[in-house]
């Protein structure tokens, strides 16, 4: 039953009420009637059920210690709610910050300066520090406790440790960002932002302009995330002795160098030395020159994609790539898509290339094969209606999927077949040929 549909005779019937506030939701009691919030076995077993229960009870109540302490175990903030004389008790006040740091807000004035209080409270967040004393708030080792437990708390700190480099260290390790609310002096200091760099490259916006274009510093942060560049200065972005360094770390970084650098020969080859993509960050001259994009595609096959259309009819590039990469094929010009060297290289490296292949080279025996046993049978799909219903293309898939054992075992399989495997024996496995081939009574 709820009280909150009851007559006031049901509110202010003891049974009742005990019954409905063990039971039911945490405002039950604000349905009962006066008398009864301000029965102590009452509230007792409303906040046992609900600490958010000691917010209707009496004043009384609220005062009384042993009504307080089972509320507050669960339900710290409750402090809030009881006693001047209470928010004064040791007791009473370490059970809240234990279970809710932010209750030390309500603690009296002589409790957020105990050392022991403050403690137990930053050990739950070290935020609490916002309601310490602020004696306490320059204890360096009380501050150290709450920037291990939370970086942000460093803005609660006093000025002079949010000026010390071992509480600022701290913080940042714990929390990057923290480094918002650190003296600028600290903003400037080296050390703080190579830990910066290796944590949150984000925060870097809020080092000096002067650390933020320290070669260190930017190199600790791409090796984090080449995105930390976005929070370079110009001057680093630039500089083509730092910029080098940081393309031989991560190519992808040639797409924060300036226009100028993007056009630099040595910088461009750099980057797609480390990673064949950043050809997508070169200029259109570099994407139109044979000797770099051909760098690029034996690094990384794909980056044929960002080749020059002219390169993409390349035969030498594209089979660079495709050797690389099979599935590249699909950004070869249609005429190379049906060339059939290109083509059975592409399967040879990924049979799934296949998708890619020209009409009539998806119905060439060769390179189906090729791409059937490459892919475990999965280019089957790729192939035309016509092979599709080959017995030779069948078995092979079969093979592929089901293995040389049961194959083997096989009565079903008729001897012309076998007889044609063995004729196509420059297109399967060289340990099914040789098996075959120990085994002249399975075809004769």
């Amino acid at each position: 039953m709820r009280l909150q549909d009851a007559s006031d005779e049901v509110r202010a019937d003891k049974q009742m009420v005990l019954a409905a506030v063990r039971q039911n939701r945490w405002n039950e009691l604000s349905f009962a009637s006066d008398d009864l919030q301000a029965d102590k076995e009452v509230v007792l077993a409303a906040v046992k059920n609900n600490g958010n229960a000691l917010y209707y009870a009496s004043d009384e109540l609220r005062a009384d210690k042993e009504i307080v302490l089972p509320a507050i175990h669960h339900y710290g903030y409750m402090l809030e709610h009881v006693s001047k004389e209470l928010r004064a008790d040791k007791q009473v006040v370490l059970v809240a910050v234990k279970n809710n740091s932010y209750a030390l807000r309500w603690a009296s004035d002589e409790l957020r300066a105990d050392k022991e209080v403050v403690l137990a409270a930053l050990l739950n967040n070290g935020e609490a520090l916002r309601h310490a004393s602020d004696d306490l708030r320059a204890e360096k080792k009380l501050v150290l406790v709450a920037v291990q437990n939370n970086g942000n708390a460093l803005q609660y700190a006093s000025r002079e440790l949010r000026a010390d480099i071992e509480v600022v260290l701290v913080a940042v390790q714990e929390n990057a960002r923290a480094l918002i609310f650190a003296s600028d002096d600290i903003r400037s200091n080296k050390e703080v932002g190579l830990a910066t760099a290796k944590k949150n490259w984000y925060a870097l916006r809020h080092l000096s302009n002067e650390i933020r274009a320290d070669k260190d510093v930017v190199l600790a942060a791409v090796r984090k995330d080449v995105g930390s560049l976005r929070c370079a200065s110009e001057e680093i972005l630039s500089d083509k002795e730092i910029m080098l360094s940081v393309v031989q770390e991560n190519g992808y970084a040639l797409f924060y160098a300036s226009e100028e650098l993007q056009v630099d020969e040595e910088v461009v080859l750099t980057a797609i030395q480390q990673n064949g993509y950043s050809l997508e960050y070169a200029s259109n001259l570099h994407r139109a020159d044979k000797d770099m994009v051909l760098l690029a595609v034996q690094n990384s096959g794909n980056a044929l994609q960002y080749a020059s259309h002219e390169l993409k009819g390349d035969k030498d590039v594209v089979l660079a790539a495709v050797r690389n990469e099979g599935k590249s094929l699909k950004f070869a010009s249609k005429n190379l898509q049906n060339d059939k060297e290109i083509v059975h290289s592409a399967v040879q490296e990924n049979g799934a290339a296949l998708k890619y292949a020209s009409e009539e080279l998806c119905d060439n025996m060769e390179i189906a094969l090729t791409a059937i046993v490459q892919e475990h049978g999965d280019a089957y799909i790729f192939l035309s209606a016509n092979l599709q219903q080959n017995d030779l293309i069948l078995f092979y898939r079969d093979f592929v999927s089901r293995g040389i054992p049961n194959m083997l075992l096989d009565d079903d399989i008729p001897q012309s077949l076998w007889a044609n495997i063995l004729a196509k024996k420059s297109c399967i496995p060289f340990y099914l040929f040789y098996y075959l081939k120990n085994k002249p009574d399975l075809v004769k």
